[in-house]
């Protein structure tokens, strides 16, 4: 970051997801590699300061991101034991944003967000989809794979 900004993320990134429905760049489709958009957000997830994570995640909340971009940042994050419970209580957070940004099928998989080997959080995810406003059919069966 240069002295004097606020802003932390580089011009590259905000020039790739400026437009939310935009055509990949001819240098994204290079064969066996990531889109360089989803490679800036995993750098963003990856970052382990509080205060640049919480800044990333603010950016999944209001950057210009597909919904299947948005998913990059949160899963870089949880990385780390630490990042994972910071992931589970930011969804648990922003549940309901978050749940409109992708189709209904897609919301059972949410759950996934509360995995790691971590019992406390695995019962939080139970008490937290038993809520009827959480649980989308399917919710019941693929938080038993989590527990798996």
């Amino acid at each position: 970051m240069m002295s004097g900004s606020t802003d932390p993320w580089p011009s590259k990134l905000k020039q790739l997801t400026a437009q939310p429905h935009r055509q990949l760049p001819q240098e994204e489709k290079l064969q066996g590699q990531l889109p360089l958009t989803v490679r800036f957000l995993n750098a963003m997830g990856n970052f382990r300061r509080p205060a640049i994570r919480e800044q990333a995640l603010r950016y999944v909340m209001t950057g210009p991101l597909r919904p299947n971009e948005r998913a990059v940042i949160p899963r870089g994050i949880a990385d780390t034991p630490a990042g994972r419970e910071i992931r589970w209580e930011w969804m648990k957070e922003h549940f309901e944003t978050i749940t409109a940004w992708f189709p209904e099928e897609f919301l059972p998989f949410l759950v996934f967000q509360a995995g790691g080997c971590n019992l406390d959080r695995l019962e939080d995810a139970r008490a937290f989809f038993a809520i009827p406003e959480h649980s989308a059919p399917g919710t019941e069966r693929q938080l038993t794979r989590v527990a798996d």
